[in-house]
């Protein structure tokens, strides 16, 4: 439906460059969510160039498509161009917002998120705090966005080897998330998910195998079978089966995620 509005645009005698900006910007956030992220970044960029036409640089609608462009380019882990994209964002926030808004918050978490990915931790932990602590101050100790930086907090904590801290902070989030979004939402699922990892690296097997079906089964029903996000959860659970010489299991699974790939190569 949305391409079919893009081309009636396009074709239009004069061209509505605000309807075709919000299409792009739609188009793009859809691909994001699908995580096809070379489209995305495709239809940001197209998005971005009208909406600085219409809007001007400062403007907080262009400071989110840098936001997302940010994202897409970190999905595809190319961090450099992430990395100026975030800044961007997050230079126009500062000029139109407070400096603990919670969308300056966000730019902040989101680049913790990044020097977390690139494996840079002690440049990763202290925005997370940041964010944390400014969004704690602004939007209540109880609401999604601090949620999302307990979640931040705990799987950096996990990629760091610190078991116990990540635990805390992803079980708390796990409890936010589960009372304020539902048990079945995706960013449950991705807590979940963490929480899983946690448990396998330090062989609670029970609580592991449980995170990782709840997880897996979220992710197929919101996301679907194809998913990277989806694909990224089998394979995890097919290496905790295998390591617990549950091999029949493991290859049934990992027949699912080859399947997918070979239709996607």
């Amino acid at each position: 439906m949305l391409i079919e509005t893009l081309t009636l645009i396009e074709q239009a005698p004069r061209l509505d460059e605000n309807q075709l900006a919000v299409t792009f910007s739609t188009l793009a956030f859809l691909y994001l969510s699908q995580g096809n992220y070379i489209k995305a970044k495709s239809y940001y960029h197209l998005a971005l160039d009208l909406w600085i036409k219409l809007l001007g640089f400062e403007h907080p609608d262009v400071a989110t498509i840098f936001n997302n462009l940010a994202v897409a380019y970190r999905s595809l882990e190319a961090y450099e161009q992430a990395t100026q994209y975030q800044e961007k964002a997050l230079s126009i926030y500062k000029g139109i917002y407070s400096s603990e808004h919670p969308e300056v918050a966000r730019c902040l978490n989101n680049m913790a998120a990044q020097y977390r990915d690139m494996g840079e931790y002690e440049q990763a932990e202290p925005l997370y705090i940041q964010a944390l602590h400014m969004r704690e101050k602004t939007l209540g100790s109880e609401h999604p966005d601090v949620a999302n930086s307990l979640h931040g907090l705990g799987e950096l904590y996990r990629r760091k080897g610190k078991y116990q801290e990540a635990e805390q902070f992803l079980s708390d989030a796990l409890s936010m998330r589960e009372k304020l979004l539902g048990t079945d939402h995706i960013d449950t699922a991705f807590t979940l998910y963490s929480l899983a990892q946690t448990y396998d690296t330090v062989d609670k097997s029970n609580l592991a195998e449980s995170y990782y079906k709840r997880a897996l089964t979220i992710r197929e029903q919101i996301m679907g079978g194809e998913h990277p996000q989806t694909i990224i959860v089998m394979e995890s659970y097919a290496t905790f089966l295998r390591k617990r010489d549950r091999e029949p299991e493991a290859r049934e699974l990992e027949k699912r995620f080859q399947l997918v790939k070979e239709k996607t190569e």
